[in-house]
């Protein structure tokens, strides 16, 4: 009698960072191997499709490339069927950074920075702004540094990623001429 060995795995639930693309690598669910009946493995290679590309539980809009191999157990003993398995997509992690705009000293600590980050993925749409931007002292100075705080993203894929909320850089307050 075939076994079906979706749900028999040696991880309870896959996780996978986002990556942008609705692929579900074979090596996921147990490095590709899958336990079945009395301990025995069959090996599981290939690429599925999930219904989602987002952060969340997902499951498989079908099984693409997924195909079972004989390991302990021989592979003709056990079926794929979808539905059953999903993939946790957890936030891809990038760092927020910020670069700190001179000015002439005016006697306020209000700084004005640009916001950047590496990592996102092409095609994503994504910005951030923040809430606020400080200068340590109002005093005229080379490098002083700059608090920012309240990084906040926006865009239809900002759930997808993991960022810092605070970054420090710095700039110069020029003399008041």
């Amino acid at each position: 009698r075939d076994r079906d060995v979706t749900g028999v795995q040696t991880c309870a639930l896959p996780i996978c960072a986002y990556d942008g693309t609705t692929d579900a690598n074979a090596n996921l669910f147990g490095n590709g191997v899958l336990t079945g009946v009395n301990g025995e493995t069959v090996d599981l290679s290939g690429s599925g499709v999930l219904n989602s590309k987002h952060v969340g539980t997902q499951s498989f809009a079908n099984l693409g490339t997924l195909a079972l191999s004989d390991g302990s157990g021989a592979a003709s003993n056990y079926t794929l069927v979808g539905g059953i398995d999903k993939v946790t997509v957890t936030p891809l992690a990038i760092t927020v950074s910020a670069t700190g705009q001179g000015k002439t000293y005016d006697g306020n600590t209000t700084a004005a920075v640009t916001l950047s980050t590496n990592g996102v993925v092409p095609g994503d749409t994504l910005s951030f702004s923040d809430g606020a931007a400080n200068f340590v002292s109002p005093n005229a100075g080379s490098n002083v540094s700059i608090a920012v705080t309240g990084i906040t993203a926006t865009g239809a894929d900002a759930g997808d990623y993991s960022y810092n909320n605070t970054a420090t850089t710095s700039a110069t307050i020029n003399p008041y001429v």
